[in-house]
């Protein structure tokens, strides 16, 4: 039987880096440099923002809080980048995101988990922190994906490889 340690990494795993991760990467591919920077409106952000804020919160929630790792952030500077990057700068900085969160989800334990932190204005415990990355993550990449395929009017094809409409034998 799996505890609940091993349950949440199994699921921080499956929805950060085999699904949010992996598709917004797919999505950056599927752009321009003008794409990923156009704001759709006043009020919106770029889809190059949303991958620098990612970074961010993903950094300070997990990787300083949880994982020890030396972060500052400047969360104003995410929605109002001087210079954005190219294509390849935030796609290897998404690589590199998911190669540190790898190894700070691996080192998590019940003790880890089970204390509070405080983060930003929050007191939250590990657990908590865990559960708003995979759910921040998958918020944004959503409107990345859907930004992706109102920009390119393509269907991305992340199930062409499912079996969506049966049912998973009992076990």
């Amino acid at each position: 039987m799996i505890d609940d340690v091993e349950a949440l990494k199994k699921s921080f795993r499956r929805h950060v880096f085999d699904e949010s991760l992996l598709r917004i990467r797919r999505c950056l591919n599927e752009l321009w440099h003008e794409q990923i920077w156009a704001s759709p409106c006043e009020r919106c952000n770029s889809i190059g923002v949303l991958v620098l804020h990612l970074i961010g919160n993903a950094s300070q929630y997990m990787l300083k809080t949880l994982g020890g790792l030396p972060y500052e952030r400047q969360r104003s500077r995410e929605f109002a980048p001087l210079h954005p990057c190219t294509r390849l700068e935030l796609i290897e900085r998404l690589v590199e995101l998911e190669r540190q969160l790898r190894e700070v989800i691996e080192r998590l334990d019940r003790q880890k988990l089970q204390k509070t932190y405080r983060v930003q204005c929050y007191e939250m415990s590990g657990y908590e922190i865990v559960i708003h990355v995979i759910e921040h993550m998958s918020h944004h990449a959503g409107q990345i994906i859907y930004r992706t395929k109102q920009l390119r009017n393509i269907d991305l094809r992340f199930y062409d490889d499912q079996a969506l409409e049966a049912d998973p034998p009992p076990q």
